[in-house]
């Protein structure tokens, strides 16, 4: 009857402590997810090259965005807005003449016209989340301030704009790039930030522009719930005007 009793009991103590330890094991289990800028590359060139998420995002000493998967690494270059993906031997980028690639390296022809490019990463290595971010760019301290739509800020070359303030809410942002004189081709890249977030802003505009279609491009980008503050836009451009243009959308 005693051995029987002991038998139950150590049966008891195993179920016990197998049913205790699952929810501390299931709420420990790590998540991975690929951060948003890199979501359109990755089903461009496919899950099955890109691999999955192993790590966070870090930003690098160059100010680069990267983030490791299975198979390589993402990263975002700040200097001229590009993502791209590297396997070690090859690399695909999606710049402005479309997704591209190109052994890892090597730099393709309009990339060596961009000032200051970062090579893409050469190794899948997962980068340490302890690098610090770089100092923020010189921008005004104090923003225009600009209460009424339509916000209009132009240019012609790559930039961080002024500051300026926005309300809050939805907007309708309308943008047009042109050829510069003498120029057969060019490309814009304008992102969206809080003028105090140093992480890659919205993307607002991504285009190319050649003479074997016109000299102009333009378009619009809805925002939904921005957040009352003061922004400023990451312009990037190999040779375009452009304008972007704040206001209102329809009812």
């Amino acid at each position: 009857m005693r051995r029987h009793f002991v038998s139950l009991l150590l049966a008891g103590l195993i179920l016990a402590g197998s049913v205790s330890a699952w929810p501390v094991l299931a709420q420990t289990t790590p998540t991975c997810q690929l951060g948003p800028v890199f979501l359109m590359l990755r089903d461009m060139i496919g899950r099955e090259r890109s691999g999955e998420c192993i790590g966070p995002m870090a930003r690098n000493d160059g100010g680069d965005i990267n983030q490791p998967t299975s198979r390589g690494m993402m990263t975002f270059r700040s200097t001229d807005l590009v993502t791209a993906f590297s396997d070690g031997q090859t690399t695909w980028l999606f710049g402005p003449n479309g997704l591209e690639s190109r052994p890892t390296g090597t730099r393709l022809a309009w990339e060596n016209t961009l000032p200051s490019v970062a090579p893409a990463p050469a190794a899948a290595t997962p980068i340490p989340p302890t690098l610090s971010a770089p100092p923020p760019p010189t921008v005004p301290t104090s923003p225009t301030p600009i209460s009424n739509l339509p916000i209009t800020i132009d240019g012609d070359e790559t930039t961080t704009t002024k500051a300026f303030q926005l309300l809050g809410g939805d907007y309708l942002v309308g943008w047009e790039a042109k050829l510069q004189r003498g120029r057969s081709s060019c490309y814009v890249g304008i992102r969206l930030r809080p003028i105090a977030d140093q992480n890659p802003g919205q993307l607002l505009v991504l285009t190319n522009v050649n003479t074997a279609n016109d000299r102009s491009a333009d378009g619009e980008t809805t925002l939904f719930a921005v957040k009352p503050g003061t922004y400023v836009m990451d312009v990037q451009t190999t040779g375009c005007d452009w304008e972007v243009k704040f206001q209102l959308p329809p009812s």
